[in-house]
């Protein structure tokens, strides 16, 4: 119970902190964008994996069941493609991750936001084709 009392006394940035996931990376000499995307981007992408995959599912206009991928970068230009031409879908994307955002990191992204937003889509398109075209393992 101690630590239900503990969440209840935190403020928003502090709560967004916390459910984060923590990722080790090697973050040394990396310029601030660099940064931001690792300290920021990576672990908010992995918390909303789920989410994104939802929305990319469920969005209207998405039926990769009528196309036929036979490899990974059929998927990747179909899905780049389809990222670009959806602008709906693209802004509902960003504002997944964006929405999570420490008070602070929105300061950040306001001035950088058409990169970081690049960055955004970048990161979560690698996602979705490594979900749907796994890489093999190392075992077999």
């Amino acid at each position: 119970m101690g630590s239900l009392v503990l969440i209840v006394e935190m403020n928003r940035d502090e709560l967004i902190q916390h459910i984060r996931p923590r990722l080790v990376l090697d973050i040394t000499d990396a310029k601030p964008l660099e940064a931001f995307q690792n300290e920021t981007l990576r672990p908010i992408l992995k918390l909303q994996n789920e989410v994104t995959q939802a929305l990319m599912r469920n969005h209207k206009n998405y039926k990769p069941e009528l196309l036929s991928f036979d490899t990974r970068q059929q998927y990747e230009t179909y899905l780049s493609k389809y990222i670009q031409t959806n602008i709906d879908f693209k802004n509902q994307l960003i504002g997944v991750i964006v929405g999570l955002f420490t008070t602070k990191e929105m300061l950040q992204y306001k001035s950088q936001a058409k990169e970081l937003n690049r960055r955004i889509v970048q990161m979560q398109l690698k996602r979705y084709v490594d979900t749907a075209f796994p890489e093999p393992s190392i075992d077999s």
